[in-house]
């Protein structure tokens, strides 16, 4: 049996996605608890903005355990997006990190590695671009919290 075929075999329903899936759930749930003690966290459009990417990456990689390579690359997108969302100096990061890491292990094979990094590269330029244009969203009253 080939190394690819092993790897293939030892992964075979997908628990790092679910897992990495969750990971980011909790994250999220955990920082909109913490963002509760600001009165207006909820009615702010960024983090709205920034919950529901994060929920929908989240569900992108929950679902795309079950798929082929060509939704694979989806989820390696989204896991990305992720890291680019949350590309900032803080426990934020290590989470979209290690959620990004977690997908990529299972995602792909070894012989369509460079295509799933530029899945995944692509998805932290697009998260980047998100996070930017989230932020031009914030007005001077939002910042009182």
């Amino acid at each position: 049996m080939t190394p690819i075929a092993m790897r293939e075999r030892a992964t075979p329903n997908g628990r790092a996605l679910l897992w990495a899936g969750g990971v980011a759930s909790l994250y999220a749930i955990a920082m909109t608890i913490v963002g509760l003690a600001c009165a207006n966290f909820l009615t702010r459009a960024d983090n709205l903005g920034a919950l529901a990417i994060t929920f929908i990456c989240a569900a992108v990689l929950v679902l795309g355990r079950h798929r082929r390579d060509a939704v694979k690359y989806l989820v390696l997108f989204a896991a990305g997006i992720l890291v680019g969302l949350y590309l900032q100096p803080s426990t934020a990061f290590l989470v979209a990190a290690l959620v990004a890491t977690t997908a990529s292990r299972h995602a792909v094979r070894a012989a369509s590695r460079p295509a799933a990094f530029g899945a995944l590269l692509l998805g932290a330029v697009s998260g980047v671009a998100l996070l930017l244009g989230l932020m031009r969203l914030i007005t001077a009253s939002d910042l009182r919290c």
